[in-house]
């Protein structure tokens, strides 16, 4: 019994350790400073590089890979972002 107790707080520590690859609106809006309602504008205007990746009509995610890096380039809009990384292809 305590072994299986041990073993569970073993597990939810590494789940917490683990560092996200995808993460949702709230947290994208947090990373880049800015509110989640700036966020959907600029979202909705084409402002912001990454494509959403959508696993259902609730669960939408970005990636963190690419944000940081649409960031590191100057946070330029979608189009120019994704001309960029074709252009690095």
């Amino acid at each position: 019994m305590v072994i299986d107790q041990l073993e569970l707080k073993t597990q939810a520590k590494a789940r917490i350790d683990i560092e996200p690859i995808l993460v949702n609106s709230e947290i994208a809006a947090q990373m880049c400073g800015i509110s989640l309602a700036e966020w959907f504008r600029l979202l909705a205007s084409g402002r912001i590089g990454p494509k959403k990746i959508i696993f259902g009509s609730k669960c939408v995610r970005f990636s963190v890979a690419q944000l940081k890096l649409w960031a590191a380039n100057g946070a330029v809009s979608r189009r120019e972002f994704l001309e960029m990384k074709a252009r690095k292809l």
